[in-house]
Order: C-alpha cells, then sequence, then structure tokens
C-alpha cells in the first residue's frame, strides 16, 4: 500500500475540509434513483467509516472475465486493474475553465485533500463529473452527505468501468458499464459486486460486452 505523510486537519467540526450537506433520508433516496430506477451507488457509514474513504482512499483495483457471443464465442480477462483515485481529476474541467492550475496531488498525498472547499465538491462531485474509465479502469465520482433522519453519514457515489477488447479478431468491441439504470441496453444482465462493504450493481450501456466474475478492491494509504 502507499505511505503517506501524517498530517492534522481542523476541517469544519464535521471531519471534512467543507461544509457538509445536510439532507434528510427522504432527500437522499430520491438522489439515489431517479424515476424509479437506480441513479448511483450509496454507502451509509458512522463518521470513522466515510472519514476512512474519504481522506485514506487511495485506488481501486479491478478484475473479471468478460465475453461476446457469436459464431464462436469468444472469452478474455482482465485482472489486476489499478485505477487511481485521483481526485484532482473531478476538478479538471473546474480549473481548466477558469484558467486555474491545480496545486495539490490528494492522490499521493491525502493530506491535500483539505485544500477541498463547497465550490469544487459541488462541481467536481454533484455532477459527476469523473473521467471515462479505459480498458477496465474503474472510476467513482463520490458526493457526500450528513443524513439528518438518522444522524449519520452517507456516501453516494457514481461508478462507471469501460471494457475493451478485441478478443484476438482484430475487430474492436466495447461496452460501458455504470451505476445508472436508466443507460441500461437491457440486453446483457445486471452485475452485481462488494464494494466499501455494500452490493454494488452497475449496467451495460452498449450491450456488447458480457462481464463476470467481476471483483474491485478499495486500496488505502498508510502512513509514516
Amino acid at each position: 500500500m502507499p505511505t503517506a505523510t501524517p498530517f492534522a486537519a481542523l476541517g469544519r467540526g464535521n471531519g471534512f475540509p467543507f461544509c457538509l450537506t445536510h439532507a434528510t433520508g427522504a432527500a437522499i433516496d430520491a438522489l439515489e434513483t431517479d424515476g424509479g430506477l437506480q441513479r448511483k451507488l450509496r454507502v451509509n457509514g458512522t463518521r470513522a467509516e466515510i472519514m476512512q474513504i474519504f481522506w485514506n482512499l487511495y485506488s481501486l483495483t479491478a478484475s473479471g472475465d468478460v465475453s461476446i457471443t457469436l459464431p464462436p464465442t469468444l472469452n478474455d480477462s482482465f485482472s489486476d486493474v489499478e485505477a487511481f483515485l485521483d481526485y484532482d481529476l473531478f476538478f479538471d474541467e473546474f480549473f481548466n475553465e477558469y484558467g486555474y492550475e491545480p496545486t495539490v496531488d490528494p492522490q499521493s498525498e491525502s493530506g491535500d485533500r483539505c485544500v477541498f472547499n463547497d465550490n469544487l465538491v459541488d462541481i467536481g462531485y454533484e455532477y459527476g463529473a469523473f473521467p471515462p474509465a479505459d480498458d477496465g479502469r474503474p472510476a467513482i465520482a463520490p458526493t457526500f452527505y450528513y443524513n439528518t433522519t438518522d444522524e449519520n453519514f452517507t456516501m453516494l457515489f457514481d461508478f462507471g468501468i469501460e471494457i475493451k477488447s478485441n478478443f484476438g479478431t482484430g475487430t474492436q468491441y466495447s461496452d460501458f458499464y455504470t451505476s445508472n439504470e436508466a443507460n441500461w441496453e437491457g440486453s446483457i444482465l445486471p452485475v452485481t459486486f462488494s464494494l466499501f462493504g455494500v452490493t454494488c450493481t452497475i449496467y451495460s450501456e452498449q450491450g456488447q460486452i458480457t462481464l463476470s466474475n467481476f471483483l474491485v478492491s478499495d486500496n488505502y494509504f498508510t502512513y509514516t
């Protein structure tokens, strides 16, 4: 696991370096779905559990088998594909639009997440501005809430993983699995896996590649 430098953060009295959005359980439920369909994935937790994800999450590692049914059936797989949770990536559009250059690296030093503020969180998290994952690299875009109904914490997050393979044929096939059920193409069954201790479901958007035996592990900083 990567090693980070210990740090202290005064924060806003809530464990985060910004004013956390307060919402009722019903309001958070409404953001989780759209028209009765899953829109985002969800983790409920104590302050300590959510703090572990916000401050210490370093990367996700994915593996799985992929296949496409043609005459004959073709199969491939990917493993140990690591996606760095570089929080700067969520803010690239903001920085580029306003001419700012990112000066922090929250992926290599988790203490740099102290510089987040409400505006960046709204732009980077709330609207799911995560870069497309490519060739089996997963990406997430999280938003954090304080649930005023149960007085606990919630993380809603988008999840996306793009799978590309030519299965040795020279013809490129691709599919994009996301947490947004409304974009489900419908011909391939949803895929379930465990992440952050909860069962997650993702949906094929192109209906080209079947994903199976899909595993995602979350990897965290240790400290010197």
